[in-house]
């Protein structure tokens, strides 16, 4: 298995696509893994143009999972995820980030700049405290991944076998750790300073949706896409909603 290291600790991650093209490095969200990015196609659509890097981020998938939040700090998601570029002697990509992996995006154009050719941000503003109870996402997981589930699918409605037993497989208390360190996370300060061109999109019905409206304003060089009628989990899994607008942002005919 390719892993990276970062603390002495593995990161897995994976490679698809054009060895020769520019990288584009995929960031999952909340209960995924980098195999969130094929259910929904976004690889097959991305591979003949970019080498796709997909990586579990720490506490999800074949990566490792801390118990500590502290852990789960914005700042060290940011060098888990430059460890990966370093060990593929990688200094400039795309970033792709739905939700938390739009979390880390932010972090990353905040931290490190000079690796960030641009960026695509689905679903998360820059700022703490977030318009969703984390109190009772901690509450859930300390009662079990299956009652995660049965109230994600509340919400979402059935999923697939294959991403329902994903979700089943992760660890409780990396969860519960990764929450509690979100709930204490504080947001990017000064977003004015950012100079990373960057692309947010975000559904009508999406909580996060004035806090995106608002970060859209005061980044530099951001443009905001609002789709119609779609939550917050549905504007990662409508691909056909949100790929034209990807492609015009990268200038790549999909």
């Amino acid at each position: 298995m390719p892993f990276a290291y970062f603390n002495s600790q593995p990161i897995y991650f994976e490679l698809e696509g054009n060895p020769h093209a520019t990288p584009m490095v995929l960031l999952h969200g909340f209960l995924g893994s980098s195999e969130s990015w094929r259910d929904v196609n976004y690889v097959r659509t991305l591979q003949p143009h970019f080498q796709i890097i997909l990586i579990d981020l720490p506490g999800y998938g074949k990566s490792y999972k801390p118990h500590q939040p502290p852990e789960y700090e914005l700042i060290n998601r940011c060098n888990a995820v430059i460890a990966v570029l370093n060990h593929l002697n990688i200094t400039k990509a795309h970033f792709f980030g739905f939700s938390m992996g739009g979390r880390i995006c932010y972090g990353l154009a905040k931290y490190y700049p000079n690796y960030c050719k641009s960026i695509i941000i689905g679903a998360m503003s820059p700022y703490g405290n977030m318009p969703v109870d984390l109190d009772h996402r901690i509450t859930m997981l300390q009662n079990g991944m299956h009652t995660v589930l049965a109230e994600y699918e509340l919400a979402n409605g059935k999923l697939p076998k294959n991403v329902a037993q994903r979700i089943l497989t992760n660890d409780p208390q990396a969860l519960i750790a990764d929450t509690i360190e979100t709930k204490n996370w504080k947001g990017i300060d000064d977003l004015s300073s950012i100079n990373t061109k960057i692309l947010l999109f975000i559904g009508d019905q999406d909580p996060f949706l004035n806090e995106v409206k608002q970060a859209a304003s005061e980044l530099p060089r951001a443009s905001i896409i609002i789709m119609p009628r779609t939550n917050h989990y549905q504007s990662f899994v409508r691909r056909h909603l949100i790929q034209i607008h990807i492609s015009r942002f990268l200038n790549k005919p999909f």
